[in-house]
């Protein structure tokens, strides 16, 4: 097999890397973001699938073209760029069938995978960005929120580039607002929303830390020294459910509101939506399909875990056992 990666940074190269131990004799071709149009579809033709492993640094379009230029020659395409799939799902979503998707949200737990046949999805409920449940789970765990971005920072759980607490933490809200796009428009494939419709708050770096604040169990004596911190959760539920109100309160980090569904996402106690307790970088998806409870849980962040997304997916696509 040859496998165009478009990208060069640690995204690309690890999967260059997982990608080459599981299968030796497959062939590796890099895009860079320098080179021209011509060269990459001259690669393309060339090759037998595209990786897509680049961050998000416009609205997803950059990604797209080149998505699109290898789904319409009927070229395979995994990628864990966001922007595309929150922004021009429209356009990519005919040709989901030939494209692996599941690293652009959940990384390792694959929990797209729930909504891959989606029959009749009423509620969902999700932790999917894992540097932002992180931060929470170390707070949690005594240290302060300095300490737990610098200490995620350092692991490789946050995007590169970004400096400050407030760059890093908003820059994982963004994220996040991406995967509730890209969460709802899986489950409600024909009628999509973008990013760019959704409202998205913009915090202060005291209203960064106040996300992460610490808080006693006032109702579990036994539990008195220890502390819990609230975590990004999104929300996605019809007008009427009963339980709407929890998840308003305090200034949702982004929302929206469709002609069925409200889509929000906020800091809240998770312990008390999820039937497992997401710590660390794990991600969780919660989905009442057609009446059913259906549970995904794993790693969310890191290059292994998004790497080894893309090459599950890309595997799947190609027909290859690993």
């Amino acid at each position: 097999m040859n496998i165009l990666i478009a990208g060069t940074g640690l995204m690309a190269f690890g999967f260059q890397s997982l990608a080459w131990r599981r299968h030796p004799d497959w062939k590796f071709f890099f895009h860079r973001s320098n080179d021209s149009a011509t060269s990459f579809l001259d690669r393309l033709y060339r090759c037998d699938a595209l990786v897509v492993a680049i961050s998000t640094h416009d609205d997803g379009s950059a990604a797209r073209d080149m998505i699109l230029k290898a789904v319409q020659i009927g070229k395979p395409v995994a990628t864990c760029e966001k922007g595309a799939l929150s922004e021009y799902f429209e356009e990519l979503g005919p040709y989901l069938k030939i494209i692996g998707y599941n690293a652009a949200c959940g990384g390792g737990s694959m929990m797209l995978e729930l909504l891959r046949n989606p029959v009749d999805v009423e509620r969902i409920d999700a932790v999917a960005n894992g540097s932002s449940n992180n931060i929470s789970h170390l707070c949690e765990k005594g240290l302060e929120v300095d300490e737990s971005v610098s200490q995620t920072q350092a692991d490789r759980y946050t995007d590169p580039g970004k400096k400050s607490i407030r760059e890093i933490v908003m820059g994982e809200l963004e994220d996040a607002c991406r995967k509730a796009v890209i969460i709802h428009n899986m489950a409600f494939r024909d009628r999509p929303i973008r990013r760019s419709m959704m409202s998205f708050t913009h915090f202060s770096e005291d209203g960064i830390y106040q996300l992460f604040a610490k808080h006693r169990w006032n109702d579990q004596p036994w539990r008195e020294n220890e502390f819990w911190v609230k975590r990004l959760v999104i929300r996605i539920f019809p007008y009427n459910h009963n339980k709407r109100g929890e998840i308003w309160r305090g200034d949702p980090c982004f929302w929206m509101r469709t002609d069925t569904h409200c889509v929000v996402g906020t800091f809240i106690d998770a312990e008390k939506v999820f039937l497992c307790y997401p710590e660390g970088v794990t991600n969780c998806l919660q989905v009442i399909d057609n009446g059913e409870w259906n549970l995904a849980f794993g790693p969310g962040a890191g290059i292994v875990e998004t790497a080894g997304a893309m090459l599950k997916d890309l595997e799947r696509l190609l027909n290859t056992n690993g």
